[in-house]
């Protein structure tokens, strides 16, 4: 066989033959000077602003695992912004998860809740007969996708992570805030517990507004104020008592004993009758 013949189609070979792509570990520092992207969304040229690192596609997550730990809640955390299903949440969440897909996917109220009892498809050959969306999953129950062929007609809860919420902000107005693990997303509220899990708020400032969240602290200076309008009153009850029946001016003009009590006890009522200062009339 001509020798030019074998060099050119062995040329023709290398060339033709795409480059293979492998990881790549890199044994020193990685130093980055400018802008960094990351994530099947990200395209040559882009323009960045003022973030040094970006993360940009459907599912921007990181991921956080101490191997020291053995496999426990906790040992790996996740952090999350918004759903990653269609629709879904507008959210930044931390949360920790088992290293294994030990349980099923839960809903979070956005996963459509599917009717595949005439499903034909798809990867069927077109046309095919789709699972209808009947509504939407409650929060906290299990997600139901469609089985693969052949089982079309078949809905199967899809395996998970065991996960534990540490933080959730919602974006929407009605969202919710959840502080701390296993605390409960309550629809509007910022909830740090749940049923049977009761935390406490601490260091929390002297109520100004009528909004305001009262403390211990505010509800003792109220109750101290009740207990003093309560001796006022106490008061000019023993004096009425007293005047009663009695004469308030003695035999020379003068004003009684029971007279000056009288007038104490005047005095007293239009102290109680005056609203405090600052307060609104």
């Amino acid at each position: 066989m001509n020798k030019k013949f074998l060099i050119t189609t062995a040329l023709l070979t290398v060339i033709a033959t795409p480059p293979a792509f492998s990881d790549q570990v890199i044994t020193d520092d990685l130093i980055v000077v400018g802008n960094t992207c990351v994530g099947f969304d990200c395209t040559n040229n882009m323009v960045f602003g003022t973030e040094v690192l970006r993360l940009q596609e459907n599912n921007t997550r990181i991921l956080f695992i101490d191997n020291t730990a053995g496999d426990v809640l906790g040992q790996t955390w996740m952090m999350l912004a918004n759903g990653s299903n269609n629709g879904g949440n507008n959210k930044f969440q931390f949360e920790a998860r088992s290293l294994t897909k030990d349980a099923v996917l839960l809903s979070d109220g956005t996963y459509p809740a599917l009717d595949c009892s005439l499903a034909t498809g798809p990867p069927a050959p077109f046309p095919y007969v789709e699972c209808l969306t009947t509504g939407f999953i409650p929060a906290g129950e299990p997600v139901l996708v469609q089985d693969l062929a052949p089982n079309y007609t078949n809905t199967v809860t899809v395996p998970w992570f065991t996960v534990s919420s540490g933080l959730y902000l919602g974006y929407a107005a009605d969202s919710n805030v959840s502080i701390g693990a296993d605390s409960e997303n309550v629809t509007g509220a910022v909830s740090i517990g749940k049923s049977g899990l009761k935390r406490k708020l601490m260091h929390v400032a002297k109520a100004l507004a009528a909004t305001d969240l009262a403390t211990v602290a505010d509800i003792d200076e109220l109750t101290d104020k009740l207990d003093a309008i309560d001796r006022q009153l106490n008061a000019i009850e023993s004096a009425v008592n007293a005047i009663d029946g009695s004469p308030l001016f003695s035999s020379n003009g003068s004003l009684a004993p029971v007279g000056l009590l009288a007038l104490a006890a005047v005095f007293l009522l239009r102290l109680t009758r005056q609203s405090p200062k600052g307060a609104r009339q």
